[in-house]
């Protein structure tokens, strides 16, 4: 068994590959190996991992499919000898060439199943400190359960044996998979040490530019691992935290990948939101799900606003339906001066063969002309009940250009006449 592993999961960076191999053959610490795992890389990345590993036998090569960094880290795992583990990505690097020594060596001496170091970023060409969590160097062993923290693991030294036995692997996700890993693995280590080296310097990037909604969503798993974690142990650091995470670090990016084409980010905060009110308040009602709320208050406020300028917006619009609805919404129009607007009305079948409405023609579905322009916009101004079946009829005739009009608006008005 060599004292440590080092899991490097390596994706496209034949631009950085070089400097991070380099940093950790610098160690002064050198029973050490070193296991790169290539996600499937379409540049020259394997190749120079290949190259390093003809050249020093501690370099071990493993290559998968593009299945992401969790996966990549946890065939690391899988495949590593070492009593200790450390991870570090392709594109950073590690400073002090005694980082890992000392590190070890804190752990073999106190016993310890996890110990950190201070950290570097490099952004925009500089160097400075990186402060993921501020706890200084010093001899003190620190308890997980007094800081409770999730950012940092590439700063940390772990046990092997911890991690097996308590399967605390990384989660399958394309965005946040860090987090949930480096909260299990030190609070099943239970007790850590701060050791006085700068080691790992990161490269800083804009996730913003990196998000699609894929990541969006497994961002948002991720944080709900947290969450989860925290609520089943009692840890209620991890959980203010992840919280604030969730709605102010990453609340904007969230929101962004709500749509109707993507709704599982939607049910996901309703389900963070379950969580949070059970842990918080009843009333509690997460940021991103509020700012959603929000926006479709300020709609339905100015819904009428809405279908004014969509009826400005077209040329011509047909109303669909004879009934109170129908009438009130056509008096509707005729107060804004709009009623010449409207073609005629359609409506599924005529009662007592009725032929027109207000002045305008009545014309059953079925009989629509052969001239009928499929360009005019037609609101459906019946009851909601009837709605699915009057959809499913617009849309078997191939008409897609209508509107739902909202029932609760058009019984309003219904309750105006007289």
């Amino acid at each position: 068994m060599v004292k440590v592993s080092v899991i490097i999961p390596v994706y496209n960076d034949e631009k950085y590959i070089v400097q991070c191999l380099e940093s950790v053959l610098d160690q002064t610490l050198k029973d050490i190996e070193i296991i790169c795992v290539d996600d499937g890389s379409a540049d020259s990345s394997y190749d120079i991992l290949c190259k390093y590993s003809r050249e020093d036998s501690r370099i071990k090569v493993y290559h998968q499919e593009n299945k992401g960094a969790g996966e990549a880290r946890n065939l690391g795992i899988n495949k590593s000898q070492g009593r200790f583990l450390i991870f570090l990505d392709s594109d950073d690097f590690w400073i002090d060439k005694d980082g890992i020594e000392k590190m070890y060596s804190i752990c073999d001496k106190y016993g310890l199943k996890a110990c950190g170091s201070k950290s570097k970023k490099l952004e925009n060409g500089k160097v400075s400190d990186e402060y993921f969590y501020r706890i200084e160097p010093s001899d003190e062993i620190y308890s997980y359960l007094d800081f409770q923290m999730d950012y940092g693991y590439c700063s940390f030294l772990f046990s092997k044996e911890v991690l097996v036995n308590n399967g605390v692997f990384f989660p399958l996700y394309r965005r946040y998979q860090d987090p949930p890993f480096f909260a299990k693995a030190l609070f099943y280590a239970e007790q850590f040490m701060i050791a006085d080296t700068d080691l790992c310097c990161y490269r800083k990037s804009n996730i913003i530019l990196k998000m699609n909604n894929k990541k969006i969503k497994h961002l948002l798993l991720g944080l709900l691992d947290n969450l989860e974690f925290a609520e089943n142990h009692n840890l209620e650091l991890l959980f203010d935290k992840t919280l604030q995470r969730l709605e102010y670090e990453y609340g904007h990016i969230i929101l962004h990948g709500v749509s109707l084409e993507n709704m599982e980010i939607l049910e996901l905060l309703i389900k963070v939101n379950t969580i949070v009110k059970k842990h918080y308040d009843d009333n509690y009602i997460i940021s991103p799900l509020k700012k959603i709320l929000t926006i479709i208050d300020n709609e339905y406020n100015n819904y009428e606003s809405y279908i004014q300028n969509l009826i400005l917006k077209n040329d011509k619009i047909v109303i669909y339906g004879a009934g109170n609805y129908a009438k009130a919404f056509i008096n509707y129009l005729r107060n804004l001066n709009i009623l010449e607007k409207v073609g005629f009305i359609i409506v599924s079948s005529k009662r007592n063969n009725e032929k027109k409405l207000e002045n305008l023609d009545i014309v059953e579905i079925n009989d629509l002309p052969d001239d009928y322009d499929r360009k005019n916009l037609i609101l459906v101004a019946t009851s909601g009940g009837y709605y699915r079946e009057i959809e499913k009829k617009l849309l078997e005739k191939g008409l897609s250009h209508f509107e739902l009009l909202d029932d609760v608006f058009l019984g309003k008005l219904a309750g105006g006449l007289s």
